[in-house]
């Protein structure tokens, strides 16, 4: 949920390996900067109804489970990562279900990558909306807190992403993107970017993003997205990042 969860990473376009699975540590954070994507033009992306909205959870949960925040605040196997990340990460998209936007980009008829946005106006987030937020990031979170009880240290730390969270100006708000691993390096993730991008130029406004990854950082770079801030919020864990856009003319 945009208001309590530290799930706020693109999962960049990192190379899968050979035998992808959640039961198999998958890959590290690689830099993608200087290293363009396999574009592949059958990428298709839409906005998602809810119906497809357990379909999408089951994709992020898979692409996030080598996250670099969400890996160091859990470690463990990825599998038991992943058995805990599907009910985290649908308590998110339940908190706020009017404030959100689900986008999907789909391959030869797969769903291959999501992304979830929240529109221009929605932040702050309204008191009623904070509320419900908490209602449904708890329940959402206790099955992880059981299986990594070692993550109650780590959270309310990990949530200071929320006090830099610009509120001068309207923007679009990047929550999460994640790419399926078997699909990763072939421009899905890239697609799912410009879906977006596309809009908050035609009206204007800026975009902003919070990551943990050094991968993701660049990807976001290579859109025009500006570093504001980076800073680790304990020693050890990844660099925390906040990142802006301004709006860009056509043909830029």
């Amino acid at each position: 949920m945009p208001s309590r969860t530290v799930a706020k990473d693109i999962v960049d376009e990192q190379p899968a390996p050979t035998a992808a699975s959640p039961g198999i540590e998958t890959g590290q954070d690689l830099t993608v900067e200087g290293r363009a994507p396999k574009l592949d033009d059958r990428v298709t992306v839409e906005r998602l109804g809810r119906s497809r909205y357990r379909e999408a959870v089951d994709l992020i949960a898979l692409a996030f489970v080598d996250e670099p925040g969400l890996r160091y605040v859990l470690g463990g196997a990825p599998r038991r990562r992943l058995r805990v990340l599907r009910p985290f990460m649908w308590s998110g998209l339940m908190s706020f279900p009017g404030s959100i936007e689900v986008h999907g980009a789909t391959l030869e008829g797969r769903l291959v990558g999501v992304g979830v946005r929240m529109p221009p106006g929605r932040w702050p987030l309204s008191r009623r909306d904070e509320i419900r937020g908490w209602g449904w990031g708890l329940l959402g979170s206790l099955p992880m807190l059981v299986a990594f009880p070692q993550a109650i240290r780590v959270f309310p730390r990990m949530t200071e992403l929320q006090r830099h969270h610009p509120h001068d100006r309207p923007h679009w708000y990047l929550w999460c993107m994640g790419v399926h691993p078997s699909f990763r390096r072939r421009g899905v993730a890239s697609a799912l970017a410009r879906f977006v991008l596309a809009q908050a130029d035609a009206a204007g406004v800026g975009c902003y993003v919070e990551t943990y990854g050094d991968g993701t950082e660049a990807l976001y770079r290579g859109f025009g997205f500006e570093v504001r801030e980076r800073w680790e919020f304990e020693p050890g864990a990844p660099l925390a990042r906040t990142l802006w856009r301004d709006p860009q003319p056509r043909g830029t």
